[in-house]
């Protein structure tokens, strides 16, 4: 396992902790695929499901930080195109055999982004959330957006 799910990392928001777990799960179960040599097209589509899965949190997370009027919301989003854009850069570079899967470049990333946009990032804007309002409201927000 390369990270584990600490209670330092939950930020009081049911669905957004509900989340950040799922991604630890996936970075996790891309960490143990490359370690246990799994085929490319294994590793191709964990790695392609975590970016997708990251895409539609930051997504769900900037809706949240908008219902919120969040000060520094822009550098929040930023933040995320700036994350994916790196991550897709690691899945090309990976997918062109430029870059090992198991690359100590592609360990670090993983570490670092999730541990820093959740511990640095995303605590910043949980003071400026009604913690005990969010939960059914987020979720009933979420909720419309499938219907």
């Amino acid at each position: 396992m390369l990270i584990e799910w600490d209670e330092k990392y939950d930020t009081g928001i049911k669905v957004i902790d509900s989340q950040h777990r799922r991604l630890f799960m996936l970075t996790n179960q891309l960490h143990e695929s490359i370690m246990d040599g799994k085929s490319y097209d294994t590793l191709d589509k964990i790695f392609q499901n975590l970016i997708d899965y990251t895409i539609k949190h930051f997504s769900d997370e900037e809706r949240l930080l908008l219902i919120y009027d969040y000060p520094q919301y822009k550098e929040h989003k930023k933040g995320h195109s700036d994350l994916t854009k790196e991550m897709r850069e690691l899945f090309i570079q990976f997918k062109t055999g430029a870059l090992p899967a198991a690359s100590l470049k592609v360990k670090k990333f993983l570490l670092t982004w999730i541990i820093d946009h959740i511990l640095n990032s995303d605590m910043r804007y949980t003071k400026y959330i009604d913690i005990d309002e969010i939960d059914s409201k987020f979720t009933d927000m979420l909720l419309d957006r499938i219907i």
